[in-house]
């Protein structure tokens, strides 16, 4: 995923499901959750079978632990 798209989602302040972020970033589910345990990750439960993520948080983490080939 290229920078810029990066830059567009974390400015959209947008909430995707656990599945959904997984497909579209390339994380696993399983790494998400443990994000998410780990409190790196904030989850959000607007209903008791809704958890979101905010993608403003998954860019953030994911431009602090990119590697620069």
């Amino acid at each position: 995923m290229n920078h810029k798209k990066l830059l567009i989602l974390k400015k959209e302040k947008m909430y995707i499901r656990v599945p959904a972020a997984s497909k579209y970033f390339s994380i696993s589910k399983s790494h998400l959750w443990g994000l998410v345990s780990k409190n790196v990750l904030k989850a959000y439960r607007p209903s008791p079978k809704i958890t979101l993520l905010k993608t403003s948080e998954i860019v953030d983490y994911l431009e602090q632990n990119m590697e620069s080939l």
